[in-house]
């Protein structure tokens, strides 16, 4: 549910038709630790229903709404299963045998005593409202949206954008942009590696910005911005993005690069 490195969202409906087409019932977990910010999305409806399918969700509260580190939840459809197997480990370290097991929250947490996490947690929800997050959330869709608005046609994505991360190759400038990566040859793909390389360690040695790069099945390095900050402004946006483009010039047209 969101990947790190493409932040796309697997197709779990289909999946879910294999499983019944031939009588497998699994333990379906669903690991939202960062897509888990489209819960508070417009399309928040859809992905609640699509959860129904599974026995275990995980969410890292910490990576898409500024939560203190470490504010992970894991939720379950059966909540005997966490008692059961936290208290199957027994931990003579952990636990002491005068322990009431109805009222030790210890006993009811994957982090043992650190049941402070949750319950900062909930005073976040508590002081801003569900609205809060609900509206931060959509501010990073729209970064997104004015993020691709701002590139020209000279970039390829390495797939179509659907979170907060959005991941693209920078194309030479005597080469035309094409659907997919896999419509260039062998020796087309090592000058994108080349060029995308050399504007990220330029990034890197200026210090303008703060990004990701990748490499991928062995495609070329891509360039990846991730945009889930509630103070980006379409001035700030358009800033990056013109900075961007002034390395894609230099280096693309810099004599001592092997890409043309």
């Amino acid at each position: 549910m969101g990947s790190t490195t493409l932040r796309t969202f697997d197709p779990v409906e289909k999946i879910w038709k294999i499983f019944q087409e031939f009588a497998i019932k699994p333990w379906i977990h669903f690991d939202a630790a960062w897509g888990g910010g489209v819960y508070f999305s417009e399309d928040a409806a859809f992905y609640r229903k699509l959860s129904s399918l599974s026995d275990s969700i995980v969410l890292d509260f910490h990576k898409f709404i500024s939560a203190p580190l470490l504010c992970s939840v894991l939720l379950v459809k059966d909540k005997s299963v966490l008692v059961d197997e936290v208290t199957a480990l027994n931990g003579n370290y952990l636990f002491t045998s005068n322990q009431n097991i109805k009222y030790s929250l210890s006993l009811k947490s994957l982090q043992c005593s650190r049941e402070a996490y949750a319950f900062k947690l909930w005073l976040m929800f508590k002081h801003h409202g569900l609205e809060h997050f609900q509206n931060l959330i959509q501010k990073y869709y729209e970064n997104q949206e004015e993020l691709i608005n701002k590139l020209s046609d000279r970039v390829l994505y390495v797939v179509e954008p659907q979170y907060f991360n959005v991941g693209l190759w920078f194309i030479p400038k005597e080469m035309e942009v094409k659907e997919t990566i896999t419509d260039y040859t062998a020796a087309e793909i090592e000058k994108i590696d080349q060029l995308n390389l050399a504007i990220y360690d330029q990034i890197v040695k200026d210090g303008f910005m703060k990004i990701n790069s990748y490499h991928f099945n062995n495609l070329p390095l891509f360039i990846r911005i991730i945009v889930d900050h509630g103070n980006l402004t379409t001035d700030i946006i358009y800033e990056i993005v013109a900075y961007l483009y002034k390395i894609y010039e230099s280096v693309g047209s810099s004599p001592c690069k092997s890409l043309i």
